[in-house]
């Protein structure tokens, strides 16, 4: 069995696209740093692959391919959901788009599907790329952008009647938030920790995501009266929680 070369681009343009993301999340909290030594046994095994004939080599980079979509470097929607902060935003775009290419790549090789290349077939792999990266451009174009041009502080006029919400590594400070029934909340938040955290309540469709050393006024529209919980939806954050007393 011989790797066509439409496959092999597949699987290298995947990995280097799944490399860019790990080396941006060293601008975030660097998780992405774990994936090295996958990243490495996915290049030996990508080379072997299609110089040595070797399906083992072809099927393991079909299983390592799916650990940045599996394995939880990033939890993918998380990621996603933080277009607002290239560092975390752009690695989960990357992990994802990379690894469904290493995966198209490995299983085109091995189920034989992919036609024999040629001058004639050039130009596809050519609009194949130009695809990718047009893909990729705009999403990482937007959040640079946003990250960039988004002040980290808050200014002092709009802190005026908001609600002070601190949140540190493991806690919310306060604990309990008080608001009148009916009313639009604002609420001052500030992540004072060196991990990212979310300020999440799903009965009032309130999720934000605020990176280290940032800061938020978030809108609570006319909550009803009740208790509401509020908490950080960040895997092993269960403890960061607090309640939103709407009177």
């Amino acid at each position: 069995m011989r790797a066509t070369p439409l496959s092999i681009r597949l699987m290298a343009w995947g990995l280097a696209i799944v490399t860019a993301g790990s080396l941006v999340s060293l601008l975030g909290e660097g998780q992405g740093i774990i994936l090295t030594p996958v990243l490495l046994v996915i290049a030996i095994a990508i080379f072997f692959g299609a110089r040595r004939r070797s399906n083992v080599a072809l099927l393991l980079v079909l299983l390592l391919s799916l650990l940045p979509i599996l394995g939880g470097v990033s939890e993918s929607s998380f990621a996603l959901g933080t277009i607002y902060s290239f560092p975390h935003f752009l690695p989960g775009l990357y992990f994802l788009v990379g690894s469904l290419m290493m995966i198209a790549g490995s299983v085109t090789a091995v189920r034989r599907d992919a036609t024999e290349s040629g001058p004639d077939r050039r130009p596809w792999h050519k609009a194949l790329a130009a695809a990718v990266v047009a893909v990729l451009a705009m999403p990482t174009a937007v959040s640079v952008a946003w990250t960039l041009l988004t002040p980290s502080e808050v200014p002092l006029r709009d802190r005026v009647g908001a609600l002070p919400l601190v949140m540190g590594d493991d806690y919310f400070r306060p604990g309990e938030l008080q608001v009148e029934a009916g009313d639009t909340a604002r609420v001052y938040v500030r992540n004072v920790g060196q991990a990212t955290h979310t300020l999440t309540i799903d009965e009032l469709d309130v999720d934000w995501v605020i990176i280290p050393g940032r800061e938020r006024i978030i809108e609570i529209r006319s909550p009803g009266a009740g208790s509401y919980r509020y908490y950080c939806r960040v895997s092993g954050h269960e403890d960061q929680r607090g309640t939103l007393q709407s009177r």
